[in-house]
Parts: structure tokens; sequence; C-alpha cells
């Protein structure tokens, strides 16, 4: 009977058009690197306003949310990016585009143990290991504009996996913004509806698409320049 039902699920999913994944880079997947340590001041990241958008995809739709960085520091070596690290509330997890009822019940299936498990995982944690120039003779794309090519650990549910994705990065001597738009493997790092071979799971795509739109500032001795005006300004007027 099992099996009966598992041929009628397959047979139903090759006759229905699924929605197909935002179109983004696809990342290269491989085991843990070792991550480059941090040194001397860099840039922090402004957490107000940097976002970080997912968007999941399933057999008759999509679903789009937020999720917020709670701590970044990226750093320099030469003038030149080389480390980074980052921390991500994933309690924070919220969908934009439903209404109430249905927007909370998938923050709850999202949020359960069969996807990112906050209870038990609340943070997610990424790590630079490696930061190349982009060459587009060599790789390709979606990203207009790419300027490099990052690696890091991607540390969810408690599996760590690193990824390799373009990114677009601008840097002046007070401000530093990056874009990237790519897509992992959810089942990679344990993300299945109940089970991973569970025909329901099937109906949503493995494919999760994550947009980042991060703003950093220059440190000063671990400092920002807006902490810095913030001190001075206290000092000079209490």
């Amino acid at each position: 009977m099992k099996t009966f039902l598992t041929s009628l699920v397959c047979f139903i999913l090759l006759g229905t058009s699924c929605v197909p994944s935002p179109e983004a880079d696809k990342t290269v997947t491989s085991d843990i690197q070792e991550s480059v340590v941090m040194e001397g001041p860099g840039y922090s990241v402004d957490t107000a306003i940097s976002k970080i958008v997912w968007v999941g995809t399933k057999i008759n739709g999509s679903h789009k949310g937020n999720l917020k960085i709670v701590n970044g520091k990226i750093g320099l070596k030469e003038r030149k990016l080389s480390s980074g690290n980052f921390i991500i509330d994933v309690t924070s997890l919220n969908n934009v585009d439903l209404p109430p009822k249905e927007k909370h019940k998938i923050e709850t299936q999202l949020k359960s143990a069969d996807f990112f498990d906050v209870a038990k995982y609340p943070t997610a944690r990424f790590a630079l290991s490696k930061v190349e120039i982009f060459n587009p003779d060599i790789e390709k794309s979606i990203l207009q504009g790419a300027t490099h090519t990052i690696s890091g650990n991607l540390t969810l549910k408690g599996v760590t996996k690193n990824v390799r994705f373009p990114a677009k990065i601008k840097m002046d001597d007070k401000q530093l913004s990056a874009e990237a738009d790519f897509i992992i493997n959810r089942t990679l790092w344990g993300m299945n509806y109940k089970g991973a071979n569970n025909p329901q799971d099937w109906l949503i795509s493995k494919d999760l698409n994550i947009k980042l739109n991060i703003v950093a500032r220059k440190q000063f001795n671990g400092f920002n320049c807006y902490q810095l005006f913030t001190i001075f300004y206290i000092f000079l007027f209490n």
C-alpha cells in the first residue's frame, strides 16, 4: 500500500507544473573549511538596515520573508576584504506575503524541528573562508555587477557547510556594502518536512533562495564612526 501511494504521488508530481525557484546564483557547497581570523579594525555591520530575505517555493506557489543579522564584523588585510563573521537571529524569521492567520501558520512550521528548529538552534552563523575577485571570463553570475566570489562556512540547524557564491561589494574609508542573491539546498542542512523521504516534502522545492543586502560602517579601535560621534556628544554636552 505504501509503495502504491508513493508511486501515485510521483505520478501526480510529474504531471503537475511546479512554480520555479527565483532566478539566482547556485552555490557550490562543500565540506567545512578553515575560516579566516579577524585582524585589526574593519567594518561593523549596521544591523538596523542590513537585510536577509528568504524565498521558499512549493508546488503551487512561493513564500517570502526576512531574517535579522544581530552581529557582524568584516575584516581587511592590506586594504582588501579578507574576513567576516555574522550571527543571524533565526527566531526573527518572519513571513511578509500572507495574511495574519496563514502567516502565523507558516512561521510556526518553519520554526519547527522540520525546518530551522529555532527552539534548539536560535542562531545561525556565517564565517568567511576565502574572498576572490570575480572573473566573468571564468565564472557566470545572474547578479548584475558581481565583483567578488565569496566562500564561507554557513551553520544552520547545527550543520556547517561551506558555500561559494558571487557578490557585489563596494567599499570606501567609511562604509562597505555587499549584495548577493543565491540558492542553497535546504536538505543539506537537515531541513525536511516530516522526514527526508516523506512524499509531502517532495511538494516543497529543495531550493532556498537567500538575498543579502549588507551595510557595514568603518570601525576605529572597535567603534564605528556613529558610535564615536555618540560618545563624543555625550562627553561634550553632559
